[in-house]
């Protein structure tokens, strides 16, 4: 094997091990921020989140190499995510009481799925920008769009695809 084929897989490895750090990073966020999200204490929640959302963002940055110097746009992004969130669950909660939905899954269950989906989102948007080289600055709001538009066009958010993903996390998570 010559030196260069035995550099790639090393690279390779190397970065899938990246990869997966990085995917516990998002995913841990995900769910402490699911589980403030279901506490019924007002202001509570929103404040959690924010600093879980900023947190992953911050070991996001770490993983890739990048130092973020100024927290500013990094607590505002987060907050206006986490009202955001907040908003939407609020009126899924409200959508879900007067069609009755909330009697199958609790209007707790429906807020954390709608934060821990926002702070999901957050990750891998802030991921796909650390990987291109682009700092917390260059974050903006067709970096979220494009985003959407690239899930969508790939069948990442595919009714399958979006099971796929739960039922494997909660395998992966009993050890199977």
């Amino acid at each position: 094997m010559s030196d260069s084929v035995v550099q790639e897989k090393i690279e390779s490895v190397s970065q899938d091990l990246i990869d997966k750090e990085q995917k516990k990073i998002i995913a841990t966020a995900t769910a402490k921020a699911s589980t403030i999200a279901a506490l019924p204490i007002p202001l509570v929640d929103v404040g959690g989140v924010v600093l879980i959302q900023i947190n992953m963002v911050k070991k996001l940055a770490k993983s890739y190499g990048i130092e973020i110097k100024e927290n500013g746009k990094l607590v505002v992004s987060a907050l206006l995510t986490a009202i955001i969130a907040k908003l939407v669950s609020e009126a899924a909660g409200s959508l879900a009481v007067s069609t009755k939905v909330e009697k199958i899954f609790g209007e707790s269950l429906i807020k954390a799925s709608i934060c821990g989906f926002f702070t999901t989102v957050i990750g891998e948007v802030y991921k796909q920008q650390f990987a291109i080289g682009e700092s917390i600055d260059d974050v903006n709001l067709d970096s979220f769009i494009d985003y959407f538009k690239s899930s969508i066009s790939s069948d990442k958010f595919s009714v399958d695809n979006i099971s796929n993903t739960i039922v494997d996390s909660a395998l992966e998570k009993v050890g199977l």
